[in-house]
């Protein structure tokens, strides 16, 4: 059951309002923090929250191997278990790169910018 709706955006993002009953709410408010509990848990245990993991599923940008410039839009592999992107060269056999989650904002990151 969906408690709430999108009302409008403040500086991109969306703001929403609640649209059920007051005990709909409450109860469902319970089973939420129960569920962002467990999201939170495994954020706590990859080292990442899940939704830069999911954004970087879709693209990263990474510093090349001299650390001077930055290759841009590369889809990496996701390796949950060793909690890292794995950049293929072409070869699958062959990494190109390994980048671990806890480095986000130092080797890899979702934007140019956040690399500068």
């Amino acid at each position: 059951m969906r408690l709430t709706k999108k009302t409008g955006y403040f500086n991109e993002n969306p703001i929403y309002s609640v649209i059920a009953e007051p005990k709909e709410v409450f109860i469902e408010l319970n089973k939420s923090v129960q569920k962002l509990g467990q999201l939170e848990d495994i954020e706590e245990e990859l080292g990442i929250d899940l939704i830069t993991l999911v954004k970087a599923s879709k693209g990263i940008v990474v510093y090349n191997e001299s650390k001077t410039a930055i290759e841009i839009d590369v889809i990496p592999t996701i390796d949950l278990l060793n909690k890292r992107f794995i950049v293929w060269s072409g070869d699958i056999m062959k990494p190109y790169k390994t980048l671990y989650f806890k480095d986000y904002g130092k080797t890899w990151a979702l934007s140019k910018e956040e690399l500068l």
